[in-house]
């Protein structure tokens, strides 16, 4: 494939999946090490974060019809650094119930921005290949969200034994920096692909990991 506005946004994809999405499988470990949030209150931040994406997904999907494609991912991206900083802001000031507070918040901010993600990104992709690539395009893109998985609790991993607090600011800058990335790219993007249609609810392609997003509900946490 040699579309590079298509693997441009396989390249955002891999940072919005790297900094956003993968990093709630590190919250786990940081809300019980560095906030001592107990495992149940842990499991509530997930169950939340469950929640906002059943109840706000077919709303905001509403909400994003007819906008600029680019710009819902930018806001997207601020929101996921907005609840990043909150986990930062958790695990530096409070602990225990005042921590997980704060986090069961930021999963469920969190979600807000997830629900922004399918309806403009994944639909983008599916409508930038060309028919006789789409199978391609949908492979590659796949990959890119595969990559962002094995990428992004390794990387949170490796920050989180050298510096804990170091790791949700520069996840928050990240999803910012990706988010001022898309941003840039909306003028090389179709004039047709700009938008989202005005019928998203008709059909919103699935995500690729819609299910490894929830997992972390389920995990145990280290002792």
């Amino acid at each position: 494939v040699r579309d590079r506005v298509f693997l441009a946004l396989l390249g955002l994809n891999i940072v919005f999946v790297t900094a956003g999405y993968a990093q709630l499988e590190t919250l786990p470990v940081f809300a019980k090490n560095q906030a001592h949030v107990s495992e149940r209150a842990i499991g509530v931040v997930f169950l939340v974060n469950s929640l906002v994406i059943v109840l706000a997904q077919l709303p905001l999907t509403r909400l994003v019809e007819g906008r600029r494609r680019m710009g819902m991912l930018a806001l997207m991206t601020a929101i996921w650094a907005v609840a990043w900083l909150l986990v930062f802001g958790a695990g530096l000031w409070l602990s225990a119930a005042a921590a997980a507070a704060v986090i069961v918040l930021a999963g469920g901010i969190f979600a807000v921005g997830e629900c922004l993600q399918g309806p403009t990104q994944q639909a983008l992709i599916a409508e930038l290949a060309p028919d006789h690539l789409r199978g391609r395009y949908m492979a590659l893109s796949t990959s890119s969200w595969s990559i962002g998985w094995i990428a992004g609790p390794a990387l949170g991993a490796f920050v989180l034994q050298q510096e804990p607090l170091a790791l949700w600011p520069a996840a928050a800058a990240l999803c910012l920096a990706a988010g001022a990335g898309g941003l840039r790219l909306e003028r090389r993007l179709p004039e047709t692909a700009r938008r989202t249609p005005a019928d998203l609810v008709a059909a919103v392609p699935p995500e690729p990991d819609s299910e490894t997003v929830i997992e972390p509900a389920s995990a145990k946490v280290p002792g």
